[in-house]
């Protein structure tokens, strides 16, 4: 039996599985890059206008981490644009 959980499946194991797809994450990293390029910013530059780390943005980039709501927020405004824009299409 499975149930989903705030966005999470949650397995009789009692482990857990992210609904989002590989695809999708890796694809926002692609939008959050592209848009960064847009800018003709570096990675550092835009990890202090969003008060992040750099690291975090290059996992984000390369689709190895998924960023909270928060940190879509503050994406979006570093990049000046909505976040709607760094969203993937399901």
């Amino acid at each position: 039996m499975l149930r989903i959980v705030c966005g999470l499946i949650v397995c009789k194991s009692g482990q857990f599985s992210s609904i989002m797809s590989k695809k999708f994450i890796r694809q926002f990293g692609e939008n959050v890059r592209k848009a960064r390029g847009d800018m003709g910013i570096s990675q550092e530059e835009l990890a202090h206008r969003a008060d992040l780390h750099r690291t975090q943005i290059s996992l984000i980039e390369r689709g190895q981490r998924t960023p909270r709501l928060d940190t879509i927020e503050r994406l979006a405004k570093a990049l000046e644009i909505q976040p709607y824009q760094l969203i993937p299409p399901i």
